[in-house]
């Protein structure tokens, strides 16, 4: 927290009294990412501030502004840039799980249709596109997944379809629910997850 306010208020200050004809801003950026750099913030998350001044800019100026007022609280800067940067980092990591979960699913799916053979390769293709879509389709939808899948059931018929559903769902890879729709059952490798540490350990960085 020290270092993040340290790289909060050299930001500001350099903000307040412009020390260069131009370039200010990139400078102030380029000190706070350095400071951040120095205190061990991974450099994935070391930009994060600045990112969360970008996507607020008005509101960055407005507080910049009253913090550089005579009388002014720097608090309340410090209180937008530490809340912001935190929402940022949820966001992050947010995604960073979500790739996780991408690729330990993946996994699972090869590890279940191993083998180079046409029906494996068609049926990973069409299980690991599948989990990229947020709600279950329609069976006539599931060919249309992705560019990919579309290609190759373009030249098969629906006998060929409908044995690779079965097989899928004989795998524990896909189920129907109530309204005859078909999902992943991407909860198989939630486990792995799980099973990951949360925190590093000595240092107690996230």
């Amino acid at each position: 927290m020290e270092a993040i306010l340290k790289a909060v208020l050299a930001h500001a200050y350099l903000m307040w009294i412009v020390p260069f004809d131009a370039g200010n801003g990139p400078a102030a950026r380029l000190v706070e990412f350095q400071i951040l750099l120095q205190a061990g913030m991974p450099y994935p998350a070391a930009h994060l501030l600045a990112k969360h001044y970008h996507e607020t800019r008005s509101e960055f100026d407005r507080h910049l502004r009253e913090a550089a007022d005579l009388g002014g609280d720097v608090i309340r800067f410090c209180l937008y840039a530490v809340r912001g940067f935190v929402d940022q980092l949820r966001d992050q990591l947010h995604v960073i799980r979500g790739e996780q979960m991408r690729l330990f699913w993946q996994g699972h799916v090869r590890s279940v249709l191993s083998g180079d053979a046409d029906p494996a390769r068609r049926r990973r293709h069409l299980v690991i596109d599948l989990a990229r879509h947020a709600r279950p389709l329609d069976k006539y939808d599931l060919p249309e997944v992705s560019p990919r899948v579309a290609r190759t059931y373009a030249t098969l018929n629906e006998k060929t379809f409908n044995r690779d559903l079965e097989a899928l769902a004989e795998a524990g890879l896909i189920e129907r629910n109530k309204e005859g729709r078909y999902r992943p059952r991407v909860e198989l490798v939630t486990a792995y997850r799980a099973a990951m540490p949360s925190r590093a350990t000595s240092n107690g960085r996230v």
